[in-house]
């Protein structure tokens, strides 16, 4: 059970990073500068890579190991980083609908300004045509 326990750990460990990077990111979405959005879902998506690899790894060991030899302290801690994933996602969510509501407005103003010249009424229309 020793080895599981590490493996929540590094498990928290990357979803801290994965809040880390969007964390960071959102600051300069708010600031109008998306320049770097290729490179967060870059990032984000090795992660979860990283984040599927871990998961494998703890349901092997899941299948090997002898449940009784989980005893309280074990369980306790287990019970501990299981919670502090469940909140690091919970995090992750969150800031993730920040991020989208970000980008769905400057989405929204890019539009606007599309549309309030003559050429971009033209473009819209073909737009919403299509």
């Amino acid at each position: 059970m020793v080895k599981v326990i590490e493996l929540l750990k590094e498990k928290n460990y990357c979803l801290e990073r994965f809040l880390d990077e969007s964390r960071r990111e959102k600051l300069s979405f708010k600031a109008r500068r998306f320049d770097n959005l290729d490179s967060l879902y870059k990032k984000r998506e090795q992660i979860l890579l990283n984040i599927q690899t871990i998961d494998e790894r703890i349901n092997k060991l899941f299948e090997k190991e002898d449940q009784s030899l989980l005893n309280p302290p074990r369980t306790s801690e287990m019970n501990k980083l299981l919670e502090n994933i469940k909140i690091n996602v919970r995090s992750i969510l969150e800031e993730d609908l920040q991020i989208i509501s970000c980008i769905e407005d400057e989405k929204s103003k890019i539009i606007r300004e599309i549309s309030s010249t003559r050429e971009g009424r033209k473009v819209l229309k073909g737009y919403r045509a299509v």
